[in-house]
C-alpha cells in the first residue's frame, strides 16, 4: 500500500495509524519528522515572505479569478511515486490542495480519499475512512484519543475557565472556526464566539473587543512558531 498525502493532516493520520513506512510523498507543508525526506507533491501559488495583508489580498484575487485553490499538485512527481491511495481535503481552498484539483491529476488506479473533519466526531470518521481504505483498524487510536480528551477534562474541570478568542489571521483579523472552538473548550476555556463546526470568518477589531476575551490566542494559519 503506497500512500501519497497532499495535506499535513493526511500525513499525520497515516502515521498515527502505523502507516508511516507506506508514505511515498507529502505536501510542502508537512512537518512530520518521518516524512521529511519524502518527495514534495504540492506547492503554493503565492510568492513567499509576503506580509499578512498582502497575502490576504493575493488570496482574494486568486479566488476571485477562479483559481479554485491556491495550491497545485506536482503531477509528474505524484505519478512517479505510483500511489495506491492519495489523501486530500474538502474543507478549505486557502489551506491546501483541494479534492477537485487533486482529482485532475490523480494517477490511474489510485484511490482518492477526501478528508473533511470540522470537529472531533468527524475526525473519528476521517480516521475510519483512511483505515478502511488501507486495511488498518482505527478504533484503538480513536479510543486512545477519546481517553486523552477525557483525561484533559478531568484535569481542567475544577480550574478557572477563561474566555478565549483564537485569531487565525491578523490583517485582516479572522477568528478560528471548525474544530478550534471545540479544542478551546476541551482545554478548559470558554470559546468566544462559540461556533463549533462553523467556518472561520473575518471580523473587525471592534467585534473582537465586544467579545471581551480574557485570552487572545494568536495562531496564524500556515505559519511556523518562529514566523
Amino acid at each position: 500500500m503506497r500512500i501519497a498525502s497532499l495535506i499535513p493532516s493526511g500525513t499525520d493520520i497515516a502515521a498515527s495509524l502505523g502507516l508511516q513506512d507506506n508514505l511515498v510523498g507529502r505536501s510542502h507543508a508537512c512537518d512530520l519528522p518521518a516524512a521529511r525526506d519524502l518527495p514534495i507533491l504540492t506547492r503554493s501559488l503565492l510568492p513567499p515572505n509576503l506580509p499578512p495583508a498582502e497575502i490576504d489580498a493575493a488570496v482574494r484575487e486568486a479566488l476571485h479569478e477562479g483559481e479554485g485553490s491556491l495550491y497545485i499538485t506536482e503531477r509528474d512527481t505524484l505519478h512517479t511515486t505510483r500511489p495506491d491511495v492519495v489523501l486530500t481535503q474538502s474543507i478549505c481552498d486557502v489551506c491546501a490542495v483541494n479534492a477537485r484539483r487533486a482529482a485532475e491529476v490523480l494517477p490511474d488506479g489510485a484511490q482518492m480519499v477526501t478528508l473533511g473533519a470540522t470537529g472531533f466526531e468527524s475526525l473519528w470518521e476521517d480516521l475510519r475512512q483512511v483505515a478502511v481504505v488501507t486495511g488498518t483498524d482505527a478504533e484503538p487510536l480513536i479510543a486512545d484519543c477519546k481517553k486523552r480528551l477525557d483525561g484533559i477534562h478531568q484535569v481542567v474541570k475544577d480550574l478557572s475557565h477563561p474566555r478565549v478568542l483564537v485569531l487565525e489571521w491578523t490583517d485582516p483579523p479572522f477568528l478560528g472556526g471548525h474544530w478550534v472552538p471545540e479544542m478551546v473548550a476541551a482545554a478548559g476555556g470558554i470559546p468566544v464566539p462559540d461556533w463549533r463546526g462553523m467556518a472561520s470568518r473575518q471580523v473587525t477589531w471592534d467585534e473582537i473587543l465586544a467579545h471581551d476575551p480574557d485570552v487572545i490566542l494568536m495562531a496564524p494559519c500556515g505559519y511556523s512558531l518562529d514566523q
